[in-house]
């Protein structure tokens, strides 16, 4: 019996299974120690010829997917976008993005006074880290930064929230003016004032990644457009489609040998706005490549989507984890810790993964059950 040949169609949580792995990669790659297990080689040719099959595939992992994962979540939203007047679509993000964000960096703030007074045993300084973390969360920094003296520790993973919000509301202003490969070089200039600014200074909000967001926006809704993702109707040829990809993967690679990583949140762009670019590429890519996957159904892949379809509250509670209480456990275990470094890692993901994971369904189940949680409760 011949089998039905397996088609990509816009449907509903197409992208719940990329979203998926791509919290399940920020959770990994927040674990403190993560490649202390890894030598450490001066080039990437060093690296190559003494590489270890399982280092490698590691390497590989986190080095195109992990690097490309916040584009890829960015590329995501402007495939999902749609045109609106510029007032519908600043309430729309206040309401969707920057509520959520306010609601946790409250929770941060408050979950963080009261675990570190517990675990150091000193009021006085709790309140002023403490205080330190809810300035840095008003101004949205994605890295800790000291302005006039004053240091303002940064307000974790969500950042992305704050970016995607500038970033909808910059391209929703282009979207309504331009169209088409217009639309797409003018993203690109405000891409490059965003990397400008990441040159100059760590400016507030979050804003340079927003800036530059805005060109992953206009991918993801220029590849809406012309039917790259889908299996029918694409007008881009597999042909041209795969030369864009391995010159990207070329440029990566040249990127890796500078032995400094693309990382939006550090503000970290070894070949500046071409990193940019090429990341945004790799990203639409490793999107593409998951919807082939989508066809598998499982236990964990349905588990993976499950995840993705609560990326939203994954992210929040995963912040709320790392900088109010999960970063201090994580390092005074890793000080106290006598076994191997690939145990005390491993132990350390199983065990925020499962936390994080059950606080988000046990959310996601009082919110179906009508019974309003605290968090609702303050955004309504």
């Amino acid at each position: 019996m011949k089998k039905e040949k397996f088609e990509i169609k816009n449907t509903i949580g197409m992208f719940d299974f990329f979203k998926g792995f791509a919290m399940i990669t920020m959770l990994i790659v927040h674990t403190q120690g993560l490649f202390d297990a890894m030598p450490q080689y001066a080039t990437v040719g060093e690296f190559l010829q003494n590489f270890n099959p399982i280092l490698l595939v590691f390497f590989a992992l986190f080095s195109f997917l992990g690097d490309a994962s916040m584009p890829a979540l960015f590329v995501i939203s402007g495939y999902g976008y749609r045109k609106t007047t510029n007032r519908k679509c600043i309430v729309k993000q206040i309401n969707t993005l920057v509520i959520p964000y306010l609601v946790a960096m409250i929770l941060t703030v408050i979950v963080h006074f009261f675990s570190f007074w517990v675990l150091f045993g000193s009021g006085r300084q709790s309140l002023s880290r403490t205080i330190h973390f809810f300035v840095g969360g008003l101004f949205g920094m994605s890295r800790s930064r000291s302005y006039f003296g004053f240091e303002l520790f940064q307000c974790g993973p969500i950042w992305f929230l704050l970016s995607l919000a500038i970033a909808l509301v910059v391209f929703n202003i282009l979207a309504n003016h331009f169209d088409g490969v217009k639309l797409i070089l003018i993203s690109a200039l405000v891409a490059f004032v965003g990397w400008v600014l990441s040159v100059i200074y760590t400016f507030p909000w979050s804003m340079s990644q927003g800036f530059m967001a805005v060109f992953y926006l206009s991918l993801g809704y220029w590849i809406k457009k012309n039917k790259v993702f889908i299996t029918a109707g694409g007008s881009l040829s597999k042909k041209k489609e795969a030369i864009i990809v391995i010159i990207a993967i070329i440029i990566k690679f040249a990127t890796l040998s500078t032995g400094v990583v693309f990382n939006m949140a550090n503000e970290l762009y070894p070949f500046g706005i071409v990193s940019i670019l090429v990341n945004g590429i790799i990203g639409a890519f490793a999107v593409k490549l998951f919807l082939q996957i989508n066809r598998f159904n499982g236990p964990v892949s349905s588990f993976i989507r499950v995840l993705g379809r609560q990326s939203l509250y994954v992210m929040c509670i995963h912040s709320i984890e790392l900088l109010a209480v999960g970063g201090y456990l994580q390092e005074i275990f890793c000080n106290r810790w006598q076994g191997t470094i690939g145990m005390r890692t491993l132990i350390i993901i199983l065990v925020r993964v499962s936390v994080v994971f059950t606080c988000t369904f046990i959310y996601d189940r009082i919110k179906k059950t009508g019974k309003l949680s605290f968090m609702e409760n303050i955004i309504k």
